[in-house]
């Protein structure tokens, strides 16, 4: 499905306050709290990387996401392409089991185009969903951000010690994705970004982790993409 996707960046005051506001009026997707850790994948001249960084419109990722601390265990993983335009986005995921099951569409660019692991980040989500006037509205929080090499598959205690948010040189707390079906988003969330002064973010996750973990670009440039937008 395609929709709007746009992204804010809130300090632990705007985070507390914001959650507080919708979760009395939204319902949380998972009962609370929850893990996402996904693998991205990238050409050998890393395209979608530069795509992001360069400012283009139109801009993809492919990413191995789980539910899990672990992306070595028994879970179910899913294969996902995130397809970026403007402000508009859309997602194809399937459930991968091994390459013989893969969809059409993945067997097809994967061929045209072959990819491989880049990187690996964890973070922890809260989501809340709400369907207004007949459509679809979605609030993630994402907070606890991990930026890991892709050897590195597993979320212990040191490596949470070793990867704190604030050590990343980002200036915010939490990252809050607003998913919607329609261009306008729906008034009483305009009217909550607008009473807490949060600000809209072009901050790309794999970009900022990718660049971090690899010398060139910077992860300045990730964090201050030409993008009017994010993937």
């Amino acid at each position: 499905m395609k929709g709007v996707e746009l992204k804010f960046q809130l300090d632990y005051g705007q985070y507390i306050a914001l959650k507080e506001r919708v979760s009395k009026i939204m319902k949380a997707d998972r009962g609370g709290k929850y893990p996402v850790f996904s693998q991205y994948f990238d050409t050998e001249d890393s395209d979608f990387l530069h795509d992001k960084i360069n400012g283009e419109l139109y801009h993809l990722k492919i990413r191995m996401r789980k539910y899990s601390r672990d992306l070595s265990d028994d879970s179910i993983a899913f294969l996902e392409a995130k397809i970026k335009e403007d402000i508009w986005g859309m997602k194809h995921r399937v459930v991968y089991k091994d390459k013989k099951s893969l969809s059409p569409f993945f067997k097809s660019f994967i061929a045209s185009k072959p990819v491989e692991p880049t990187c690996n980040i964890f973070y922890e989500r809260e989501a809340f969903e709400k369907i207004v006037d007949g459509n679809k509205l979605r609030l993630n929080f994402d907070t606890n951000l991990l930026f890991l090499d892709k050897e590195k598959t597993k979320i212990t205690d040191k490596n949470r010690k070793n990867h704190l948010f604030v050590n990343y040189g980002l200036n915010f707390y939490a990252l809050l994705e607003v998913k919607y079906t329609q261009e306008k988003l729906p008034e009483f969330i305009e009217n909550e970004i607008s009473k807490l002064k949060i600000e809209r973010t072009a901050f790309s996750k794999y970009g900022y982790g990718a660049c971090l973990l690899y010398t060139s670009p910077s992860p300045r440039d990730a964090h201050e993409s030409r993008m009017p937008s994010s993937a």
